[in-house]
């Protein structure tokens, strides 16, 4: 069944908390929009389930681990399961984007298969290969390409033999991502990510404690490892000081808020960490590009 999504679910440590599909079939097909999302983005998240898109409408940029992809429309991606990403829309673009996230059973049957062993394990969550982009002109990508457009037709329709179309199409995608990268099947498995261990011990800790007196010490302390570590860690995966993450979290938490509740907005600033209601409207005006007030009557500017 065709999702429409507009918020995440997620544990303290940034895991997706969603079921996909059913037990027989444990595979989910969504439609996104980003910036239907609090604070006008999928925020950072990660989930076991492999997870391919392709971008229907405008154009995104998609963080996975420490770098940024900027993919338009008939382009795609492959994310690892356990890969920390997120979407933004590129202003000015209405981005709508479809997904398929699928667990491994989906394509390896029983376990222990020559599908498990041979296919899928040696790319299944090897750091070495935490995303792929998919675009036309290799012919391999394109392949790639006409046969996610076609699995997640079929997804989103549900027609009879639907999950017969969706899965052969998602095995062909994983042929030619294994044939493409023949490396992940030479020599021992690469090594942990080390940083992105790091990153999702020091972002379980900011989702617990944004709302309160947070500073990048208390967050260097979570792992353990120097402050200076952890300003090297988030400027190298989220591309920002540790300071301005918690600062855009709490400024989401308090669009949430806004949008969901009918709480006044002072109660809300004080609720989402801020203390000064002026420095909260200052800060969630440069975000958000409209003040508190005008975002809870739909009023939605330009997001960075």
């Amino acid at each position: 069944m065709l999702e429409y999504l507009n918020s995440l679910r997620l544990y303290a440590d940034y895991r997706e908390l969603r079921r996909r599909g059913t037990p027989q079939f444990p595979c989910s097909v969504y439609r996104t929009v980003p910036r239907s999302y609090p604070g006008g983005e999928v925020p950072w998240h990660w989930h076991d389930e492999v997870e391919l898109k392709l971008i229907l409408q405008g154009a995104a940029k998609i963080s996975c681990n420490e770098k940024t992809y900027t993919l338009h429309a008939g382009e795609g991606m492959f994310v690892n399961g356990g890969v920390l990403h997120r979407t933004c829309e590129i202003p000015g673009e209405d981005c709508v984007i479809g997904s398929i996230v699928f667990e491994m059973a989906v394509l390896t049957g029983s376990l222990g298969s020559v599908f498990e062993e041979r296919y899928f394990r040696p790319i299944y969550k090897n750091p070495a290969l935490p995303a792929v982009v998919f675009q036309n002109e290799l012919p391999w990508q394109a392949r790639v390409l006409e046969q996610l457009r076609i699995a997640y037709e079929a997804g989103a329709e549900e027609y009879f033999t639907y999950e017969l179309d969706l899965r052969a199409g998602l095995s062909r995608i994983w042929g030619e991502l294994c044939r493409a990268n023949g490396t992940a099947f030479a020599g021992p498995p690469a090594e942990a990510d080390e940083t992105a261990e790091r990153m999702r011990i020091m972002l379980s800790y900011l989702e617990e404690h944004f709302t309160e007196e947070i500073s990048p010490a208390d967050l260097a302390g979570a792992v353990p490892i120097s402050e200076r570590e952890c300003y090297r860690c988030f400027e190298r995966v989220l591309g920002a000081s540790p300071i301005v993450c918690v600062l855009r979290r709490r400024i989401a938490y308090a669009a949430k808020l806004l949008r969901e509740t009918e709480l006044p907005i002072t109660d809300i600033c004080m609720q989402a960490g801020f203390h000064s209601p002026s420095y909260f409207s200052k800060r969630f005006r440069e975000r958000m590009g409209c003040s508190p007030r005008a975002f809870r009557m739909g009023e939605k500017g330009p997001q960075d």
